[in-house]
């Protein structure tokens, strides 16, 4: 993101993400947060296209403004009942900190499965074949 042109572009993407998250029911302050990481995170690497950073954008402040209150629960009824130093401040914590997370491993692990996407295909047609001969082996 060192072209002057594509700053305006991520501020513009943080706006739509933000929009369209409170136009979906989401928690804004989750999906700004989730856009923000994301953006930061493609202000690490070299030249990018405005497109590109405007689409990584917004869909990292949707998936923080989705999945963040959904992991945020989970991690709350599963530390509450064992933990009681689990306070309000643990759970403003979490609510700040997961889409913030999001936002930041959701291209990595997309870059991981783009890689590990030529084994992973072969052994889906391997448990698939398997799947068909087991079924269809007894049937003439």
């Amino acid at each position: 993101m060192a072209e002057p042109v594509v700053m305006p572009a991520s501020a513009v993407a943080v706006a739509t993400a933000g929009a369209g998250g409170l136009f979906l029911g989401m928690p804004v302050e989750a999906v700004v947060l989730g856009a923000i990481s994301s953006a930061a995170v493609l202000m690490h690497d070299g030249k990018k296209s405005i497109a590109l950073v405007m689409s990584h954008t917004i869909i990292g402040g949707l998936l923080g403004g989705a999945l963040a209150p959904v992991l945020a629960e989970f991690f709350i009824h599963q530390f509450s009942k064992q933990y009681d130093f689990f306070t309000h401040t643990e759970v403003s914590l979490l609510h700040v900190t997961l889409p913030v997370l999001v936002g930041l491993c959701w291209q990595f692990l997309v870059s991981v499965i783009h890689s590990l996407y030529p084994s992973i295909e072969k052994r889906f047609d391997d448990v698939i074949d398997f799947f068909f001969s087991f079924f269809t082996r007894g049937k003439k």
